[in-house]
């Protein structure tokens, strides 16, 4: 299969992609499941990395022949977009959303055990990519505002049309720019298709911009954009918690306008950013020149004497100088605190209406980031009359706070905002992360750590680091630090592995082993894992640790290479097994070994492994559960129910058992039926024991290409554009047993 040529025509037809996926080997198949997860990260980091996706674009606009193909896309896309007409190759992107939907398509369409696609997935994720806890990290939510390349190339693209029309804020406009958004994309999919395997995965293990932030704005003409659209994009990268691009982009287009008032919305915007991130000094600064720039404009729009209005001179408490205020109590430069809030408020009680309560509502804000609790109650009681959600809200958090005797207890709300302030820093740094923006991420969670330290808070402040290649701003580590953290911690001080397993092996005696692990399969590459597993084992060996921490750390490293598909998992299980002599333990490392054989089509090895572990520690239920899947895929269904019975009998609480036994009783005897179609169905019914809760309707639908001559004469269940589409497996049960029964109603 060339990736360069006939891979772009094969994924432009859905369905000709499950027809082909059943025709292939199992190599084949692999191949291309490959070619799909690699597909599906690059779509997942193109919609949601604004620089990766900066850089793409970019890459694709600089060659004549993608350049025409991207401008008619985008012509295309204005013209059509109510006309739900999209790239055939589009079908990927819907299903990027969820690369376990791929799992379940391969799994459906070759017969394979879902969990061995999973493992697969897994294994490319942790063994090529170079950010994967990035990869399953928590994106931000698409704002409105279109991407900065976004807005550029429908510009250069789109004429003749009116682009300005375009980027307004109306439903059809943005129906429009969804459609372009999305043109572009799939253009870029197909851009990312043609290239070699070993490229794709050199892009996706990129940081972007590899130059910075002013060499990438110098792309696509980015200079002949108006201000407005500079600060329409800068305002993009705000809601995508960036830091780096907005500022640069703020600057870039303070710098470029000669307008003191777009110059004063710049500096006022990157102050609201410096103050969310406890960088006072900035702020102090941004503020300052704000209010500079504003009144500039004012006296170049009004004059500087008696052509000033009163309602003009009355407009004296901007938003900038309430937040120079509170940037001057941080940083203690008033002469006596509180002193600045009290000509604020003197200044505000000169308006009347909404835009007192506007401006009153502000410096309460303020008051409360600089600790000044008592006046910002004051001021909200002044507002109480005014019925406003917002005054009545902040009203009842501070009425918590106080003590039985009417006080307010000071620490008490000082703790709650802190909290309050690191949980709203830590999420913007967990959303910059799951955008790869990690330097962005690293500053969001450095305030984070700083105004409310938790476990939590350092983990994500750590993998920052970690990601960005920056060293610990905050070193000092906690009795508390999760075990991730102190592996971190050591990774960055010594920039070593081996460093990081010493670390696990004398705090790994816990849960939290098996994603220290998982932190430590990142550093090792493919063709190194081998040599390091056996390097680590004898790590363990020589540790001076309690024989059970050793099997714990051992059959964990199983476990996780087993998940991410590793030959070498057994290897290691079996290690694991002759490390400890307690019952449990070797029934559960038994089992482990018996699902590797299982979902490996080993079902012979799977159920005498099974059976060992169940005779091991007749009480283990998951072994009972085991060795009734092996017994159903052997087509042994009374052995199989006396199996799911005795692990309900042990474990009556799990659904999981329940469904499956009830699967077993609900089965129609096929003992009546033609020995060719009893075959089918027992090939079929084998499989279905495997999926466990859920199953794809593709599957479940091969019970009923019996009762037709042609698949395109099947009845369509379920939502189509929904691929695939999984149903219970009680619902699959059933779609068997109708069959049965019309094949029986047939031969009568």
């Amino acid at each position: 299969m060339d990736r360069a040529g006939g891979i772009v025509e094969l994924l432009a037809d859905y369905s000709q992609v499950r027809r082909q996926i059943r025709t292939y080997s199992l190599q084949d198949a692999e191949k291309l499941f490959n070619t799909l997860m690699l597909q599906t990260f690059f779509i997942r980091r193109m919609e949601s990395d604004p620089a990766f996706r900066w850089s793409i674009c970019n890459a694709i606009y600089s060659d004549e022949e993608e350049r025409k193909l991207l401008c008619h896309a985008i012509i295309g896309a204005i013209e059509r977009a109510d006309d739900d007409q999209e790239d055939p190759i589009s079908w990927i992107r819907k299903l990027a959303a969820n690369p376990d939907t791929i799992c379940s398509l391969f799994a459906g369409e070759t017969g394979l055990p879902v969990h061995f696609w999973r493992k697969k997935s897994m294994g490319i994720l942790y063994q090529q990519f170079a950010y994967p806890t990035a990869f399953q990290t928590q994106t931000p939510e698409m704002p409105l505002i279109p991407h900065p390349m976004d807005r550029a190339i429908i510009v250069q693209c789109a004429h003749p049309y009116d682009t300005r029309r375009i980027f307004t804020t109306s439903e059809e406009c943005l129906i429009t720019r969804t459609a372009c958004r999305q043109a572009i994309t799939d253009c870029a999919q197909r851009w990312f298709l043609k290239l070699p395997e070993e490229e794709g995965y050199r892009i996706l293990n990129s940081q972007h911009p590899s130059e910075g932030w002013d060499a990438l704005m110098q792309t696509l003409n980015y200079d002949l954009q108006s201000t407005e659209a500079l600060i329409e994009n800068a305002r993009y990268c705000v809601l995508t918690h960036q830091i780096k691009a907005t500022r640069a982009l703020y600057l870039y287009a303070c710098n470029k306008t000669d307008d003191p008032y777009q110059q004063a919305i710049c500096s006022l915007e990157m102050g609201y950013l410096s103050r969310n991130l406890g960088e006072y000094d900035r702020a102090f600064g941004e503020f300052q020149y704000a209010i500079e720039m504003e009144k500039k404009a004012r006296n170049e729009l009004f004059g500087t004497h008696d052509d000033i209005d009163e309602h003009m001179k009355r407009r004296t408490v901007s938003s900038e100088l309430i937040y120079l205020c509170e940037a001057a109590e941080q940083l203690s430069l008033s002469e006596e605190p509180g002193s600045c809030f009290d000509r604020l408020i003197q200044l505000a009680q000169t308006t009347g209406g909404g835009e007192r309560t506007r401006i009153l509502l502000q410096i309460a804000a303020s008051c409360r980031r600089c600790g000044w609790f008592e006046r910002e109650y004051a001021l909200l009681e002044e507002l109480i009359d005014t019925g406003d959600d917002a005054v009545l809200y902040r009203l009842n958090l501070l009425t918590r706070s106080m003590r039985p005797d009417g006080s307010l207890d000071s620490d008490l709300l000082s703790n709650l905002e802190a909290q309050a302030e690191g949980e709203y820093t830590l999420m913007r740094g967990i959303l910059a992360f799951g955008a790869f923006r990690f330097d962005d991420a690293l500053a969001w969670c450095n305030r984070s750590v700083s105004v409310n330290s938790t476990p939590e808070t350092r983990l994500w402040y750590a993998r920052s680091a970690l990601y960005a290649r920056e060293p610990l701003l905050q070193e000092e580590r906690k009795k508390n630090d999760l075990l991730e953290t102190r592996i971190i911690h050591r990774l960055l001080q010594t920039q070593s592995v081996d460093a990081g397993i010493q670390e696990l092996i004398v705090h790994g005696n816990s849960d939290e082993v098996y994603d220290g692990l998982l932190l430590l399969l990142e550093g090792v590459r493919e063709k190194e894992l081998t040599d390091w597993i056996a390097e680590f084992i004898q790590s363990i060996s020589k540790a001076q640790i309690p024989q059970e921490h050793k099997t714990h750390l051992i059959r964990t490293l199983g476990k996780v290479l087993s998940e991410c598909g590793v030959p070498d998992a057994v290897f290691v299980l079996r290690k694991a097994l002759k490390t400890t002599t307690l019952k449990e333990s070797r029934a559960e490392i038994l089992s482990e070994i018996g699902y590797w054989h299982e979902i490996h089509g080993q079902v012979d090895k799977a159920r005498d492994t099974y059976k060992r572990a169940v005779s091991v520690y007749q009480k283990f239920p998951g072994g009972w559960h085991g060795l009734a899947r092996s017994h159903a895929l052997n087509g042994e269904y009374d052995a199989a129910m006396e199996a799911i019975e005795t692990a309900i009998q042990y474990m009556p609480e799990r659904n999981d058992l329940r469904i499956f036994r009830n699967l077993l009783a609900d089965r129609e005897e096929t003992s009546d039926l033609d020995q060719a179609v009893r075959d089918t169905i027992d090939s079929v019914d084998r499989t279905l024991f495997q999926w466990g809760e859920k199953v794809p309707l593709s599957f479940a639908r091969r019970y009923q290409h019996l009762l037709f001559d042609h698949e395109n004469d099947i009845p369509i269940l379920g939502n189509s554009e929904v691929l695939p589409v999984m149903i219970v497996a009680e619902e699959a049960m059933q779609m068997r047993n109708d069959v049965i029964r019309n094949l029986r109603q047939r031969n009568r």
